[in-house]
Parts: C-alpha cells; structure tokens; sequence
C-alpha cells in the first residue's frame, strides 16, 4: 500500500508526459482511418502506458540503492524498456496469437534495441521537465529565504548577525522563544504564535504546539504510533503532533 501511495503522489511530471503522448497518438491514429483503427489505438495506450509504468516502477526501486544520477537514469531506461518489450511479447504470444511467427521474424533483442529510442526520448524529455521544475521550486524558496532575510522585522531584527536571519527550528517556552540555527541557540522574549505568522508559511510549518522548523532543515522523519519525529540536519530531534502530522508528510511528498 504504502508503494501504490507513492507511485500516486510522485512522477507527477513523468505520467502527465505519457498522458499527453497518448493523447496525440490516438489523435493520429482517429484521423488515419485504417480497418484496425481501434485496435491500433489501444495498442498505442498499452505501449505509452506500459512504458511509463515500467520505467517510474524501476526509478522507485532503483533509486534505493544507485546515487549517481546519471547511472540510475541509464539503468531505468533499460530496464524498463526491457520489461516492456517483454510484456509486449507475451501479449502477442497469449492473446494475439502471432507471438511464435512474430519472434521468429523479429527477435526480441531487435525490437528491444528499435524501441529504447522511444525509451530514451520518453524518460530523458520527462525527467529533464521534472529537473528544471524542483530547481526552480528550490529558487524559489532561496528567493523568500533571502527575501526574509534582507527584509528583516519582527524578532527577526534581534537574530545574531551572523545567523543572516535565518532559523531551524522555533521552540515556544511559556512566554519565551528558543531559536536554533545549527548548534547554536537564542532566546527571546517574543509571542510563539506573532514568531512563526512572520516567518510565512513558505519556509517551513508548525509541526507541534511548541516546535516550528524550517523545512531545508529536515533531514528526516518516522512515523511513530499516530505521531511523528523530525530529525534536523544537526541532528535535533522534533516531536510532530498527530494534528500536524498529515501537513509535515504533504511538505515531505512535495520535495
């Protein structure tokens, strides 16, 4: 289940790609009018939608254990391409019956090597729209974090000077706040509620009644029993409320 989540949730990018190639190829195929129209429309959406689905299932899985973007890119491609040349061959075999004559004539090796052209066009085009959109998602919030920064008000104005206004994490404390930046800790007499309404909620969320933390300071999180924990990038440990756990895994997702 917690798969089938994430295949819903990611390749926003690389599915709607695919649905739009779809799209355009049954137009071409409604407009020739051929004797086996249908049938070549509904081969068209399996070979478009079989490639996407084996490709984004082989990225999830390799992308757990290659970290060169580049080896994990080839290694998709291949991979996927390949399961679908082989899906493509059963069906052939099993349903269309032309799998015997239809292997003799075109071994599976050519047809495999024909189609990585349209494996290589698909998962390059799609992850290069994926790539410009999180780096100009990441400019954007360096924009606000630079914004906030240089626009200083509030208890940002009372920040160490070489903290550039920036913080981690925001712990209330009766009438006080604890503002952590790194290892480093500065206490103000300041409203907990009046701190994180200034700070926006583009930097980061409230993730429990007490704790604010920004969001390029998560390094990670487990769920735990209902709730949740955030670990910073300088290993601090911040508890997540069940009231806040849902937008904590909605900021992680869009990431």
């Amino acid at each position: 289940m917690a798969f089938l989540r994430m295949f819903a949730q990611r390749y926003i990018i690389h599915k709607t790609v695919a649905l739009i190639a779809i799209v355009a190829l049954a137009v071409k195929q409604f407009k020739s009018e051929g004797e086996n129209g249908l049938l070549d429309y509904l081969d068209t959406v399996y070979s478009v939608g079989s490639l996407a689905f084996f490709c984004i299932v082989s990225h999830a899985v390799l992308s757990r254990y290659i970290k060169n973007p580049w080896l994990l890119h080839g290694a998709t491609i291949v991979i996927g391409n390949f399961f679908t040349v082989l899906m493509d061959f059963n069906l052939d075999y099993f349903f269309i019956k032309e799998g015997i004559q239809q292997f003799s004539e075109h071994p599976f090796l050519t047809e495999y090597f024909e189609d990585s052209i349209y494996a290589i066009a698909y998962w390059g085009f799609s992850s290069r729209i994926d790539h410009l959109a999180a780096r100009r998602y990441q400019n954007m919030r360096q924009e606000i974090v630079e914004e906030t920064s240089v626009y200083q008000h509030g208890f940002l104005k009372d920040l160490p000077t070489h903290w550039n206004g920036a913080v981690d994490v925001i712990e209330a404390q009766e009438n006080y706040i604890n503002l952590y930046r790194g290892d480093q800790k500065h206490t103000l007499l300041y409203r907990f509620k009046d701190s994180i309404a200034e700070l926006g909620s583009e930097i980061g969320l409230q993730v429990h009644r007490s704790y604010w933390v920004n969001a390029d300071a998560i390094a990670d999180f487990q769920k735990k029993q209902g709730r949740g924990e955030i670990t910073t990038t300088h290993g601090q440990q911040i508890p997540v409320s069940r009231t806040f756990l849902k937008d904590v895994e909605r900021l992680l997702q869009a990431q």
